[in-house]
């Protein structure tokens, strides 16, 4: 909870001060260069904490399959209920209703269009891929003491992650209106969670019906929605390895497919279903790329999306899992 709470004063404290104190937005037109490098060197250092990991690399060749069916499952069912979503409140490609579009034009400048969002994501699977080599490669010959590698390596994703949440509430403060963004939307911001949350667990009951797990292990480990620290804990400390194992994975896919797939789906589909892709690592990592690739508003559904399901995870795996 202390966590979450840092985050939003991160990002509400910097738009304050840019919305109260910025009187000429141009002279900071180099936030967003600033912010795609620190996104990238945030890629990079989570792609090698994965490589140099032996849970995830000691695995990949026995649990590493079901893992990847579970994130595509998990993924594509919140997709589909989140697409539906918007078509049943008539949401346009942006994400607004239709008389929010006609209020206003979407700056578009700064989204991800066409081959640009192709040309992103080609970009995070390279360095993502670059980093886990390198994790996987070199970090074990260099450092002696993995676990002080993977502290160092935590310390520095923490780093970077408020630096680039401080950019994006600074973003937001120089494009403003967001009160009255946040007013428009209203509860409406629950449809997202809830959309999670059923194609998420809708999929997790199907595993468990047709997969090699029980119901109960395949819902805990569908609940993770992405939270890969947290989720496995619970698992393993409630009994089951192999699930937990294959939990860890799957909410470490999540996070780095969402990286991936949210430029692209944005895109191509719209913005309120790829922003249902990450869950709970919506309030977090994956807030830079929301921003890059889609508007204000959707940094909104996000980030309250994010807190939701982050906060429904030690219940509900708990639950599931029967801890």
């Amino acid at each position: 909870m202390l966590y979450m709470f840092s985050l939003l004063v991160d990002i509400l404290g910097f738009y304050l001060i840019s919305s109260v104190f910025v009187k000429d937005p141009s002279k900071f037109a180099f936030t967003k260069p600033f912010s795609s490098v620190a996104l990238y060197i945030l890629i990079i250092t989570m792609g090698l904490r994965m490589g140099a990991n032996e849970e995830v690399t000691g695995n990949i060749g026995t649990i590493g399959l079901q893992a990847l069916i579970i994130t595509i499952m998990a993924i594509g069912g919140s997709m589909i209920v989140a697409y539906i979503a918007s078509r049943i409140m008539k949401m346009n490609k942006q994400g607004l209703l239709p008389g929010e579009a006609e209020k206003r034009e979407e700056t578009e400048g700064d989204q991800e269009t066409g081959n640009s969002a192709i040309k992103s994501s080609m970009v995070i699977l390279l360095l993502a891929a670059f980093g886990i080599f390198l994790g996987f490669a070199v970090v074990p010959k260099v450092f002696n003491d993995m676990e002080a590698f993977q502290n160092g390596a935590a310390n520095v994703i923490t780093v970077v992650l408020y630096i680039l949440l401080a950019c994006v509430g600074f973003d937001l403060g120089l494009e403003g209106g967001l009160g009255d963004k946040m007013k428009a939307i209203g509860l409406r911001v629950l449809v997202l969670p809830l959309c999670i949350n059923i194609g998420t667990l809708g999929m997790g009951l199907i595993y468990g019906l047709i997969g090699s797990f029980s119901v109960r292990e395949s819902l805990a480990i569908f609940a993770g929605f992405g939270w890969y620290s947290l989720a496995p804990a619970i698992i393993i400390n409630a009994g089951f390895i192999k699930a937990s194992a294959v939990s860890f994975l799957h909410n470490v896919l999540r996070e780095v497919f969402s990286f991936l797939l949210i430029p692209i789906v944005a895109e191509k589909i719209g913005y309120y279903t790829a922003i249902a892709i990450p869950a709970a690592p919506g309030m977090d990592v994956c807030i830079p790329i929301v921003k890059k690739c889609t508007n204000s508003e959707m940094v909104l559904y996000s980030l309250v999306s994010g807190i939701i399901t982050s906060s429904e995870v030690s219940i509900l795996v708990t639950l599931f899992i029967g801890a």
